[in-house]
């Protein structure tokens, strides 16, 4: 019988007519009896039906080269579950095209093996980075010249908040889809309809929830005081928290705080956190859910820790999914061989939770998963970890992707590759699905989307060789095969941004000048440039508005340049995704957005077709020096694809020569008709109508700047840039 690279199907049609086997040895029937006993790969040969037939050793031959994967030496490989039938997975779906093979995850045979691991990495404490003595945050330098990790890295207190970092429609942002969004008061800008994310800023239509780092305050926007606040202590003296983020659902509010340990004997009042090389300190990221029914008083209900520092939260329902990275440190024998393993909910991990991808790659890091319903107070957390890093995470309706850059892969150096590993979520339950690998390196989380059965992502890939980047779109299916792309769509070019609506993508790429490019994915197989519009600048972030009109919020510039001191607004008009056009701009010189590189800071209002973005704008005296930053948030109504009201909520201007500061929290939000502005000690409530400041309630106390004269400038203060806009 000759094959000529038939399919599952065209195997199973010539079997059944040549050989005319029982429906009990079809190709089908042994790969769903394998599946319902999940059967393992072996190290030895093993027979699994000894003296079959000469037909039914055929169907044995095809069905033993299915479960055929590599060994590592005392290392198990881990199966990965079969992911769920999807169109992606049908015969009519286009073939893999994979060219860069997916890492094979494994486990540990034995507790014993995961612990000489780390014994084998284990470096001395009088190597070369052990000396010396770190004060301050300071770095400094050994005699052989290496720098040294500074104090900050291992124990300075001030830790900021981490940064970033579904099905047809769900990519779109809850806020802009007209069908679901409410238009009472402003949510939070989430990647996914249904995936709700942790933010510092909540509003439920009546509290306003505020993480400014030390504590949650809760304000009351009827009265505009604060009536609550949530600051759990840490329970060690040698402890403290900082308060990350925060969800609110419901009656529950849940806190994510950094909870930070010091070594014994290695911790000073005066000046600071002080660490002498002799021991790191220990970082657990732990959540606490508070009933809040009565605002006034929250009543703790469950507390959860989970080893290592906050990488990403996502929360589907009220299963509340956490992402931590933990370092073991390998300079110290005690932690290697007492902290070597992760813990969650007070369990320690075992070699059966731990997954590793790379034996050889030494990696001394953790991803550590944890699942739990905030709802349950005394259920278990779902617990899995794997050795290595993440760069960026997102998560759909019913996966969450972790996706790792690594450099350097291929035999001329010459580009990188983003490592994905695909996990089920089915409630607490956390299954690996799926891992696959694509060339170059993705910017956001915003760059990935999941819909109808594929997986598509855009990346940026640099050739050495060739002195060029490469932008890519790649498309790939439930096993994370390849079986589309699109490669070098905007030459010498890096992809800056990117949205997926359903069947089309849009992405902003930049060199000198900003190409907006529609592509069709409707195909998945051939991803299609319908069209594009070239612009100065680009765009670091898009948001739909409508069906029709697209935003983009970044930077100006010219033929050559961007300029990073301005922000730039795009409305581009899609109604015809081969002709993409931009109907109009607004530029705000001498200023800066956090939108353009966190997108939860942008706010929407579908009712009224109108969005909102925090502006700080750099102040400057006569001549020319910098004395401080003044915080506006400004608000843009769009009609008829034009921005026809401009309005601006000013918060104050900080800054030495003004006796105070307010801090790097600085956020707008709405409810009904009224617009408040928040930074770390403030909230400020003005009228939409004509943009009045009618109240102020300042919910912590603002910081001291010691040694400040204040000093009125009149005439000679300067605000280059305040409020000027062009377009």
């Amino acid at each position: 019988m000759k094959h000529d690279n038939h399919s599952d199907q065209d195997m199973k049609a010539l079997f059944d007519a040549e050989l005319k086997l029982p429906e009990s040895l079809s190709v089908d029937a042994v790969k769903e009896t394998l599946r319902e006993s999940n059967v393992k790969p072996f190290k030895k040969k093993t027979h699994l039906v000894p003296k079959l037939v000469a037909a039914a050793a055929a169907v044995a031959i095809l069905v033993t080269s299915l479960s055929m994967i590599p060994w590592h030496s005392r290392v198990t490989t881990v199966p990965v579950a079969d992911p769920t039938e999807t169109a992606a997975d049908t015969q009519s779906a286009p073939k893999p095209i994979q060219t860069i093979q997916a890492p094979v995850l494994s486990r540990f045979e034995t507790e014993a093996d995961l612990q000489a691991y780390f014994k084998n990495l284990y470096q001395d404490e009088t190597s070369i980075r052990r000396k010396g003595i770190f004060y301050g945050g300071a770095k400094t330098a050994d005699a052989a010249g290496y720098e040294m990790d500074t104090a900050q890295d291992f124990a300075y207190n001030e830790v900021g908040q981490v940064m970033p970092n579904a099905e047809e429609n769900a990519s779109s942002v809850t806020a802009a889809n007209p069908e679901t969004a409410s238009n009472a008061y402003g949510q939070t800008n989430t990647r996914t309809e249904s995936v709700d994310e942790a933010d510092i800023l909540k509003n439920d239509g009546r509290y306003l929830y505020i993480a400014n780092g030390n504590a949650i305050a809760i304000v009351d926007t009827t009265t505009m005081k604060k009536v609550g606040e949530i600051a759990p202590a840490a329970k060690e003296s040698d402890s403290t928290y900082r308060f990350q983020e925060l969800y609110v659902q419901g009656n529950y509010a849940v806190v994510t705080a950094l909870e930070t340990t010091f070594p014994e004997g290695r911790y000073t009042k005066k000046g600071g956190y002080y660490y002498d090389g002799l021991g790191m300190t220990l970082r657990n990221t732990t959540q606490f859910v508070y009933d809040i029914s009565d605002r006034a008083k929250p009543v703790p209900v469950r507390e959860m820790k989970q080893s290592g520092n906050l990488l990403q939260t996502r929360m589907i329902g009220s299963v509340l999914y956490t992402v931590t990275e933990y370092d073991v440190d390998v300079y110290s024998k005690e932690a290697v061989e007492k902290n070597y393993a992760p813990a969650v909910d007070g369990k320690t991990l075992t070699n059966e939770d731990i997954l590793i991808r790379n034996k050889d790659a030494e990696d001394t890091a953790y991803l550590v998963l944890s699942a739990f319903d905030i709802t349950k107070k005394d259920a278990e957390a779902t617990r899995l970890s794997m050795l290595g890093y993440s760069d960026k995470l997102y998560c759909s309706n019913d996966t969450l992707y972790l996706l790792s850059t690594d450099w350097r892969i291929d035999d001329d150096n010459s580009r990188s590759r983003t490592n994905i590993y695909a996990f089920g979520l089915d409630g607490t339950t956390v299954t690996l699905k799926a891992t696959g690998a694509v060339p170059g390196e993705i910017g956001d989380d915003y760059a990935i989307d999941q819909s109808g059965g594929y997986l598509r992502i855009t990346t940026t890939d640099y050739n050495y060789s060739k002195d060029l980047d490469v932008s890519a779109l790649y498309v790939l299916n439930s096993k994370l095969e390849i079986v589309g792309k699109l490669e070098n769509f905007a030459h010498d070019e890096q992809v800056k941004s990117t949205r997926f609506l359903g069947k089309l993508a849009y992405v902003v790429t930049f060199r000198n000048t900003d190409p907006l490019f529609a592509i069709d994915l409707s195909d998945p197989a051939n991803p299609t440039i319908l069209g594009k519009v070239k612009l100065p600048g680009f765009s670091a972030y898009l948001h739909p508005l409508s069906d029709t009109l697209l935003l983009g919020v970044g930077y100006n510039g010219d033929d050559q340049n961007a300029d990073y001191d301005s922000v730039k607004l795009s409305l581009f008009d899609i109604s015809d995704p081969t002709r993409p056009q931009e109907v109009d701009t607004r530029v705000i010189k001498q200023a800066g957005t956090d939108v353009t590189y966190e997108p939860k800071a942008f706010v929407f209002d579908n009712a009224r077709n109108a969005f909102g973005i925090p502006v700080t704008y750099s102040v400057y005296d006569k001549s020319g020096s910098y004395v401080g930053t003044t915080y506006v948030f400004k608000w843009y109504t769009v009609q008829d694809g034009k921005f026809v009201n401009e309005q601006a909520f000013k918060h104050g201007t900080e800054g030495a020569r003004y006796g105070y500061y307010y801090g790097n929290l600085f956020r707008g939000t709405f409810i009904g008709d009224m617009v408040y502005t928040v930074s770390d000690t403030e909230v400020k409530e003005f009228s939409m109508a004509d943009e009045a400041l009618l109240r102020t309630v300042q919910y912590s106390e603002r910081e001291d700047v010691p040694d400040v004269t204040v000093v009125d400038y009149g005439d000679d203060m300067v605000y280059y840039g305040a409020f000027v806009t062009e377009g």
